[in-house]
């Protein structure tokens, strides 16, 4: 299972840097343009696959994304005869409620960023963590235990 995290600007050539060419699914941490701006690049992707790619992440942030990049994610928006367009489906999944990615166990963890909090994800025995201010309690015992945290803290302390 290949999940992706994010789709930040120059997606494409991360992509072709580290070799991949096929994303089962993608995670959003929440919807601010480091993070999304290169989600168009999920067309060479999606152009591979008989099927939408999934994509899940905030509630909030993925109505925001279904709206401010509609042609991804509306089916009765067409691309343009002899182009192609990215093909998504957005799922707004709850914190602290765990789903599935085909055989992977996630789970949306609320983390604080400013005034809005953003999603870490523990993924099986990985936990990410992006744009973190602070961890709280519920945060740092939802991670517990796993093998690699990758984390990213936003400010100084």
């Amino acid at each position: 299972m290949r999940i992706l995290i994010d789709t930040p600007p120059e997606l494409r050539l991360q992509l072709i840097n580290a070799g991949v060419s096929q994303v089962d699914a993608i995670l959003f941490t929440h919807d601010h343009a480091d993070h999304v701006h290169g989600i168009d690049d999920i067309r060479a992707l999606s152009d591979k696959s008989d099927v939408p790619i999934e994509m899940y992440g905030p509630p909030d942030s993925m109505a925001r994304l279904a709206k401010r990049f509609a042609y991804i994610f509306d089916d009765s928006i067409k691309a343009l005869p002899g182009t192609s367009k990215p093909e998504g489906s957005a799922h707004g999944v709850p914190p602290g409620k765990s789903f599935r990615i085909g055989d992977v166990e996630v789970l949306p963890i609320a983390i604080p960023h400013g005034p809005v909090s953003v999603y870490g994800y523990r993924i099986g025995n990985l936990g990410y963590v992006t744009d973190a201010k602070e961890l709280p309690d519920e945060a740092v015992n939802a991670f517990r235990g796993v093998d690699v945290l990758v984390l990213n803290a936003l400010f100084r302390t």
